[in-house]
């Protein structure tokens, strides 16, 4: 049975104070402790704190006035991307840039890997929470996918393949037109590696495979279960490891052959109906992952995973960007070395 494979672990602590708001009367507060039953990742539900606020309405005007700011100086905006945005090696691809639609992949000036790449996804400059084009969204993701494969082709050693985004500068990234991020790496970046090995696990414990286990668990709880989009099934997390984190899961192998056109269509279609949520809660900036592992494996199902960040507004960016977030690598933009030797002039 589904129910003796997915364990819902969890523990619950109180901490009693004087609460300065009630007169320092005693109060007993409770945190209640998740594990995954993936991962083994571990996640505290508190009460409210500051993270995660929402905007007001009276707040998106000066959303807007960031945006105009951010106009000045944009690399993405088709009047200059063909003079100031990277080139491909020509020998390798074919061409310098990849184009589908408005879509347009090319080489990440700041590269996390050998082939590190960026894909605008359109001419618009800014694109509010979930009011993405369809169409146009999907021939980004599927331009992504064909530079994977371009990859593929003549590097079969890059095993591991990320599609993400950073949808305003509060979720990390340094731009406001919107784009996403393509990533393909050998060994895999942390979390996807992590997520490929407890798939493995469950299975060899199991004898199935944990997604489509957890999916019917939770289908028949009906307590964390969202919806489906065509053979995507959306679902929250027992324990979340992030905003309003929701994962959707295909029942077919995490791989570049199994993310068909038909695929990317239905996975956006849940995409913006998530994001056209976030957007009536007032969130306005998200990250999100694809999660792709070559060869097929029948442990590893393909899966992409969608949380909020705290909202954005002019002169905002965060530290924490897709890389940290959804594939679990800290990035610095220095070497360790290098802060010691300043450092040491202090002492």
């Amino acid at each position: 049975m589904v129910s003796n494979m997915i364990k819902l672990d969890k523990t619950t602590w109180v901490a009693r104070f004087g609460d300065p708001r009630q007169g320092f009367a005693l109060v007993d507060i409770e945190t209640e402790v998740r594990v995954c039953p993936l991962t083994g990742l571990k996640t505290r539900l508190t009460p409210l704190r500051i993270k995660g606020q929402s905007l007001h309405e009276d707040d998106w005007p000066e959303i807007a006035d960031a945006v105009a700011a951010s106009l000045d100086d944009c690399p993405f905006c088709p009047d200059v991307l063909a003079t100031r945005a990277c080139a491909l090696d020509a020998a390798r691809f074919g061409v310098e840039r990849l184009t589908r639609g408005d879509a347009v992949v090319f080489p990440n000036l700041s590269p996390y890997g050998p082939y590190s790449a960026v894909t605008v996804i359109g001419r618009e400059h800014y694109t509010e929470v979930g009011a993405y084009d369809p169409a146009r969204y999907g021939d980004a993701f599927l331009l992504s996918r064909d530079y994977l494969r371009r990859i593929a082709a003549f590097d079969p050693a890059m095993r591991f393949g990320a599609i993400t985004q950073n949808h305003l500068p509060a979720s990390g990234g340094t731009l406001v037109h919107p784009h996403l991020q393509v990533q393909a790496d050998a060994d895999g970046p942390t979390f996807p590696l992590l997520l490929r090995d407890r798939q493995r696990a469950f299975t060899a414990d199991h004898g199935a495979s944990f997604w489509p286990a957890l999916v019917r668990f939770e289908r028949e709880r009906g307590e964390r279960f969202i919806g489906a989009t065509g053979p995507w099934d959306w679902l929250t997390m027992w324990a979340p490891q992030g905003f309003l984190e929701v994962w959707g899961v295909a029942d077919v192998p995490a791989t570049l052959d199994a993310l068909t056109d038909e695929l990317v269509a239905a996975m956006v279609d849940g995409l913006l109906r998530l994001q056209r949520w976030y957007r009536r809660r007032n969130r306005n900036s998200f990250n999100l992952a694809v999660y792709l592992s070559e060869p097929a494996d029948g442990a590893v199902r393909l899966t992409c995973r969608m949380l909020a960040r705290n909202n954005w507004a002019r002169y905002a960016r965060n530290d924490r960007s897709f890389f940290e977030v959804v594939l679990g690598e800290q990035v610095t933009d220095q070497r360790p070395e290098d802060w010691a030797s300043q450092a040491r002039d202090f002492f």
